[in-house]
């Protein structure tokens, strides 16, 4: 093996490791989002709101909610954490964060994701009607780990008027 080769081998091992790095970041934010959404789907408000950096900002329907706290009092979160809704008694909804779309940018990144929410009646679970909307994200890394840095809810279609 020449030198030329040699150097052509560690130049393209070293694209590889770089495009690796870029599709496990991804994973990573991909993790995230699913850990939300069950956090979402089995009543775990405080488990969502772990999910967000500290100055995070959260634009809700032309509502802005700066830094934790505030997107604590949205959530109406007060107090200490209640326990983890039992997976096997989840509430009636569902929450489906689908068609991702990701870009890395070292410590942080940027993505879309296409969202359904079915919900239901409380006693007999029984669908009532669907809402879609788009999520827009900035994460950033904290302590080595993906967080929501800017969330913003777009609807897209939804019950008209007050929902049943």
């Amino acid at each position: 093996m020449t030198e030329e080769n040699l150097s052509e081998l560690l130049n393209r091992i070293n694209k590889m490791e770089q495009r690796l790095s870029v599709l496990e970041e991804i994973e990573e934010i991909k993790k995230l989002h699913r850990k939300y959404e069950n956090y979402h789907t089995f009543g775990d408000d405080w488990g969502r709101l772990s999910c967000y950096s500290e100055d995070a900002v959260l634009e809700v329907e032309g509502t802005i909610y700066k830094g934790k706290t505030a997107i604590a009092e949205h959530m109406r979160l007060t107090g200490e954490p209640v326990p983890f809704v039992d997976k096997k008694e989840p509430l009636p909804d569902g929450h489906f964060a689908v068609h991702p779309i990701i870009e890395i940018e070292g410590n942080k990144a940027k993505g879309s994701w296409l969202m359904y929410e079915m919900h239901s009646h409380p006693r007999t679970y029984q669908s009532l009607f669907w809402i879609q909307g788009v999520y827009d994200y900035e994460y950033v890394k904290e302590n080595g780990t993906w967080k929501f840095s800017y969330m913003k809810w777009r609807p897209r279609i939804h019950t008209p008027g007050t929902p049943p």
